[in-house]
């Protein structure tokens, strides 16, 4: 009986704890000014995702995708101010998550820098499967997205580079 008991406090406990997993900064340099990339961020979220209500500073949306096995969706608030876009968690796939996108001016360009952090459904199970894997995928996803911003603004001053040495100038 006592161990009966001490299973069931232990499969309790186990599900009642839930620690969150913080995500390992990721930072990129774009060459573009943080003002155009707020922009330019905004733009795209208003545009691709499933926009539920807007206003000037803030959007409400949801998201869904696959990492990998894993699938996933969320209803996110992402509040847009100088310098900075947050994304907070409202329902889907996560118990919780935050994440931070910060734009810093540098010598003429930005540095783009993501933190973040989430909590698994499924207690201390949860919490493993999300270091084991959803992590991971998590922060792929957001690098694949960032590294995309990067390439953008590449090919940009390439192209404009090259129309410059064609127009002589």
């Amino acid at each position: 009986m006592r161990r009966a008991l001490f299973g069931l406090l232990v499969v309790w406990l186990g599900h009642r704890i839930r620690p969150s997993l913080e995500l390992r900064p990721y930072s990129v340099r774009v060459e573009t000014e943080p003002a155009e990339l707020a922009r330019e961020l905004r733009q795209r979220l208003s545009d691709g995702g499933d926009v539920l209500t807007e206003d000037e500073h803030s959007l409400i949306a949801r998201f869904s995708g696959a990492a990998g096995a894993y699938s996933w969706s969320t209803l996110e608030h992402v509040r847009f101010t100088p310098g900075q876009v947050d994304f907070e968690h409202l329902a889907g796939s996560f118990r919780s998550a935050h994440e931070q996108f910060t734009l810093q001016p540098q010598d003429g360009a930005t540095r783009f820098t993501h933190t973040g952090h989430f909590t698994m459904p499924g207690g201390l199970l949860g919490w493993v499967l999300g270091l084991l894997f959803a992590r991971r995928l998590f922060e792929e996803h957001v690098a694949e997205h960032m590294n995309a911003a990067v390439a953008r603004h590449a090919s940009e001053d390439s192209s404009n580079a090259s129309s410059r040495s064609t127009n002589g100038t």
